[in-house]
């Protein structure tokens, strides 16, 4: 592997769970998001490719979830009431 291969493979990691946690951290948005790009593909292709854009945007929506899942697991629990 090249220098140039394991500096890009070095750097990608971090910056695909960055991206990860943004997307989970946002969820509702990038759904939301994922919903109106697939009315407007199936628009403009007259509901030709419903099917296949159907399944790529519930296959896009569950990584959303998973991200979601993953970065909810990575935060700490809330602290306990302060007793008084």
């Amino acid at each position: 592997m090249s220098f140039l291969s394991r500096l890009l493979v070095k750097n990608a990691r971090p910056l695909a769970e960055k991206a990860k946690d943004a997307v989970g951290q946002n969820a509702e948005k990038v759904g939301g998001s994922i919903d109106k790009v697939a009315k407007t593909i199936d628009d403009r292709t007259q509901g030709k490719h419903r099917g296949k854009i159907d399944k790529a945007a519930g296959r896009a929506q569950g990584l959303v979830d998973k991200a979601e899942a993953d970065t909810r697991r990575k935060q700490p629990p809330p602290p306990p009431p302060d007793p008084q």
